[in-house]
């Protein structure tokens, strides 16, 4: 079985981290998989997010 997920199935990426460089790891990353994505500096913010966007995006 295989236990792999793909990022391809994913249209959005919203990470919760609040320390500078590793948001900035994380840009270059997400930017290297051309995932569109969100990045805030934590968890509530995170929740805001999330609940501000439309159904299904």
């Amino acid at each position: 079985m295989d236990n792999t997920v793909s990022l391809q199935a994913a249209n959005r990426v919203l990470v919760a981290e609040d320390n500078a460089v590793n948001q900035l790891v994380m840009k270059g990353l997400l930017g290297l998989l051309d995932l569109e994505h969100d990045i805030v500096p934590d968890g509530v913010s995170a929740l805001e997010k999330f609940e501000s966007e439309p159904a299904g995006t």
